[in-house]
């Protein structure tokens, strides 16, 4: 998060987003000549605020000297589609055994190479 000395801006409530924190690791040890997109990495999203400092904090006190420092960012999330707008029905399973696809005939074929090599390891007829 934020410096301790800094107190960060409340966070004000979106009806498409919502807020989460990215636990993020920087490589402090690579070289300059190593892209920042290597040396910079997303290693967890969480939802709350107290959960990614104790994060932060158990991270640099496991890697304490071995070149990598953690830090938490708020971002925000898309709320999920299925909020936003609603989703066509789901066609039912009893709607498509009665409606199967249609099979060209190489998938009639490969159907019956199938078929063959299992039928005769089972005791169930091929359905038609």
């Amino acid at each position: 998060m934020a410096s301790p000395s800094i107190k960060p801006a409340p966070l004000k409530p979106s009806a498409r987003h919502d807020h989460v924190f990215a636990i993020v690791r920087f490589e402090s040890d690579a070289g300059e000549d190593v892209p920042i997109d290597v040396r910079v990495s997303v290693t967890k999203i969480v939802t709350d605020p107290a959960v990614a400092d104790a994060e932060v904090h158990r991270l640099n006190e496991l890697n304490h000297g071995k070149g990598s420092y953690y830090f938490s960012q708020v971002t925000r999330i898309e709320k999920s589609v299925a909020e936003a707008r609603p989703l066509a029905e789901p066609e039912s399973a009893s709607a498509a055994a009665e409606h199967p696809p249609e099979l060209d005939e190489e998938d009639e074929e490969i159907l019956d190479r199938i078929w063959d090599k299992i039928g005769t390891e089972s005791a169930q007829p091929r359905p038609e």
